[in-house]
């Protein structure tokens, strides 16, 4: 059994490879975790991970699920069985397609208010990102 770890910050260049992995792992329903382990085999009831970023500190990885007592076991090696496919698997390009444009999609909700361009305006400035830190997606990977 392999275990994914990862530390990260949102300095890393590889920022954005590691926030698709993310999506394309744990980050929303059309997911590994959501659609193996929540659909296909219903060890949990909820699912999810991947690697925790922060501007000024590292985050790691995690993978949270819920499940009932009686699938508890089954959830757990579900869960093991997806770390190792990430790990040692091959991602489909659709799958790479799917998580970015989910990313990208996300955006206008973090900025669709004057308060909240202000407040991610103000993160950047604090921690030392340049204005247009979100913008740099379309230029990495």
């Amino acid at each position: 059994m392999s275990w994914l770890i990862l530390v990260s910050t949102a300095r890393n260049p590889d920022y954005y490879a590691i926030e698709v992995m993310n999506e394309l792992f744990g980050g929303g329903f059309s997911s590994r975790l959501f659609v193996n382990i929540r659909t296909k085999t219903r060890a949990g009831y909820s699912v999810g991970g991947g690697v925790g970023t922060a501007f000024d500190h590292s985050g790691i990885t995690r993978s949270p699920m819920g499940t009932k007592s009686g699938t508890t076991a089954a959830g757990i090696d579900a869960l093991h069985k997806e770390m190792d496919k990430l790990i040692t698997g091959i991602v489909q390009p659709i799958e790479v397609k799917k998580a970015r444009d989910a990313i990208l999609n996300s955006f206008i909700f973090e900025f669709d208010s004057k308060q909240k361009v202000l407040a991610e305006r103000m993160r950047y400035e604090f921690y030392g990102f340049p204005p247009d830190f979100p913008r740099t997606i379309s230029h990495r990977h």
